[in-house]
């Protein structure tokens, strides 16, 4: 993690935390050796779009996050409430929409990929050290 991270960010349109992610983004994609155009085909996303992110003009939408970190080889936590913590930094996302039935429980929908996540999960929490295991503990509490 750079040092000069900031402990919390907010993203999301027109949030201060933007370009703070952006250029957190930016290292990640510079650290595992891909260029802008290589990120973004491996992404989906257009080499432009990808600018926009690093710039603070753009952030990508919350769900797109473990796909991002899994390009970018960066190993994350989620307590599933639109953050995400890499490391001492928190990332939450700010938008304006809602993916959450009425009671406000998140919705679990099986399928191959979630199964594929949770098997990731796993083997990291194998790997995890006692700190890194100290945040999931956290935020498994907070659930």
């Amino acid at each position: 993690m750079p040092h000069d991270a900031p402990n919390e960010l907010i993203v999301g349109p027109r949030e201060p935390g933007n370009e703070a992610f952006g250029i957190l983004m930016k290292q990640f994609r510079i650290q595992v050796g891909l260029t802008r155009k290589q990120a973004a085909e491996r992404l989906g996303f257009t080499s432009e779009y990808l600018r926009m992110i690093e710039v603070g003009k753009r952030t990508p939408a919350f769900e797109n996050m473990p796909l991002i970190f899994g390009v970018y080889d960066v190993p994350f936590v989620t307590d599933g409430t639109k953050q995400f913590i890499i490391e001492d930094v928190t990332i939450e996302f700010n938008s304006r929409t809602r993916r959450y039935s009425t009671d406000e429980t998140p919705r679990v929908i099986y399928n191959s990929h979630r199964a594929h996540q949770i098997g990731q999960i796993i083997e990291l929490l194998v790997q995890a050290d006692e700190r890194k295991l100290n945040v999931v503990h956290r935020l498994l509490r907070r659930a």
